[in-house]
């Protein structure tokens, strides 16, 4: 299997991520504020304290998971690459990229930063990137090969491994 070739995309369509993250927050809110108003007995007024604090804990957690930045995501030949929209093709950092979930129109991407604190102001290992089809149909096909290809030998790997190959028993 041979590597892709170079590849670069704007990760500007959120769709899909930011209404599955509402279904999945309103779904969890109503789940909890039905278990609260079940049953015959009334439920004391701290367990009504609690789910108001979950309710309002997972609306906000939703909220800021679907405030997800424009990206450009590049690859290489050698490295992936990630930055702000503005940067592209020259996005600041370097990691390695892998597919957490892959729906088919859809896939979670978990970048991993080889030098997490060049360019950036907070220190994070890794950033998830929500992909979805729509809105980049045209490059949908080119990524995910991109993606999904192998990734070139590193040299240190590949050079002990010829240098064995050679050696006689």
């Amino acid at each position: 299997m041979r590597a892709s070739p170079a590849f670069q995309v704007n990760l500007q369509c959120f769709a899909v991520w930011r209404t599955g993250v509402a279904l999945l927050g309103l779904l969890a809110c109503a789940s909890t504020l039905a278990w609260c108003v079940s049953g015959t007995e009334a439920k004391p007024g701290w367990v009504w304290l609690l789910a108001i604090l979950l309710t309002v804990t997972l609306v906000l957690g939703g909220f800021l998971a679907t405030r997800t930045p424009w990206m450009s995501l590049r690859w290489d030949t050698q490295t992936w690459r990630l930055g702000p929209v503005a940067t592209a093709g020259e996005e600041p950092w370097s990691g390695q990229l892998a597919v957490v979930i892959d729906l088919g129109a859809w896939m979670l991407l978990r970048f991993r930063h080889t030098d997490p604190t060049r360019g950036r102001r907070f220190v994070q290992p890794q950033q998830w990137l929500a992909v979805q089809r729509a809105g980049r149909a045209s490059s949908w096909h080119a990524l995910r090969c991109a993606v999904y290809s192998s990734r070139p030998a590193q040299l240190g790997l590949a050079t002990d491994l010829s240098h064995r190959s050679n050696e006689r028993p």
